[in-house]
């Protein structure tokens, strides 16, 4: 804007400079000629000389000068007719200056568009420059986290790997000792070597749900399709967490089958991992609430618990890979939810976790009724 400005200014003064210059040269040239008009007719007519110069160099008020100059042109045989034909072959000087301006004006303002444009296509082409560099460092941050990501995969599926064959020897090996006359007859020894077997089964379950994982989301994983009734499903997960917490259940529509057409091991590690979740922090002596329900295209299935709920600052990680929240008991590496979500998304479906309006964790699970896997 200011460049715009200045360039107007400098445009003015030009257009000024101009002027004066054109009055003063073409003043001088008017004086030259009245001075050679005056001189070829001092030697035509002498006898006119002094009336000429009088007519042409006295001040005297400017509409006697013409009216007189008009009777002189009228006694030499110049016609009215004849004085506009002689007047409109020249340009006055005030047409002059209006053409001058006009020429200045016009010539200048379209160098300023042609400057105002070149300078914006400039800043553009540093502008898009400036992006395609930023851009350019994104994707190469975004490849690197990618190619991280990867290596960090791999390297907990090879350590998972690589972990699975032990424990599973350690666990064969505890559980052999277990039937030990010597350990039978030793409480303090048989708790110890119980300890181990729940902790190595723990470590098994942890090395299984890595390498799951790993081979979902390299898309090894198949989930065949098969009828699943919802309603059985989920009674039959209840008793998996009757030790825990009780459920009370709600199904719409209830006097009929909620069939769904996906894979029934797969779907039951998933819902499972979130009830034994609710189960597990809901220290109230509410039970569950569970619910399915199908609502137009989808089978919403809703598990809530009555204890403290999630934080809200928790909500958008809850589901990422060994993700834990403070509130997390020990012992816990923050899989389960991850498992869950992997298989709900696997079978087209979406899960999301909330806070209950009145207090308490809750699940929402929504699954396809016309599966792909179908």
């Amino acid at each position: 804007m200011k460049k715009t400005v200045r360039g107007f200014v400098l445009l003015s003064i030009l257009a000024i400079l101009l002027l004066v210059l054109q009055y003063g040269y073409f003043a001088r040239k008017e004086t030259e000629q009245e001075l050679a008009l005056a001189a070829r007719i001092c030697k035509t007519v002498p006898e006119k000389g002094a009336e000429v110069y009088r007519l042409l160099f006295e001040t005297e008020d400017q509409k006697e000068m013409v009216k007189k100059g008009r009777e002189l042109l009228s006694d030499y045989g110049y016609t009215p007719y004849g004085e506009v034909i002689l007047r409109s072959r020249r340009m006055t000087a005030g047409e002059r200056t209006i053409v001058i301006i006009a020429a200045v004006l016009f010539f200048g303002s379209g160098w300023l568009l042609l400057s105002k444009d070149m300078r914006r296509q400039t800043e553009e082409k540093a502008e898009d420059k400036k992006t395609a560099d930023t851009l350019k460092k994104a994707l190469g941050k975004e490849k690197e986290t990618q190619a991280m990501n990867q290596r960090l995969k791999e390297f907990i599926e090879n350590i998972a790997h690589q972990i699975k064959a032990p424990v599973a020897g350690c666990l064969t090996s505890l559980e052999l000792m277990q039937e030990l006359e010597e350990v039978a007859e030793n409480p303090e020894a048989d708790t110890r070597v119980e300890e181990c077997v729940q902790r190595m089964s723990t470590v098994s379950l942890l090395t299984e749900r890595l390498l799951t994982i790993g081979r979902m989301e390299a898309g090894e994983v198949i989930f065949a399709g098969e009828e699943i009734e919802l309603k059985e499903l989920l009674l039959v997960l209840a008793d998996e967490v009757a030790d825990r917490k009780a459920c009370e259940f709600s199904f719409s529509p209830d006097d009929r089958p909620l069939t769904w057409y996906g894979s029934y091991s797969w779907t039951y590690e998933a819902l499972l991992n979130m009830m034994a979740d609710c189960a597990e922090y809901d220290t109230s002596q509410k039970p569950l609430s569970v619910s399915c329900a199908e609502k137009g295209d989808w089978f919403t299935i809703v598990i809530r618990d009555h204890g403290p709920g999630f934080r809200e600052e928790d909500l958008p990680q809850i589901f990422n890979r060994f993700y834990r929240p403070d509130s997390m008991r020990k012992g816990h590496v923050g899989l389960g939810l991850n498992l869950a979500r992997e298989i709900i998304e696997g079978q087209q479906g979406q899960v999301r976790a909330d806070n209950a309006p009145d207090g308490g964790a809750m699940f929402t699970v929504r699954l396809p009724r016309l599966n792909m896997l179908k």
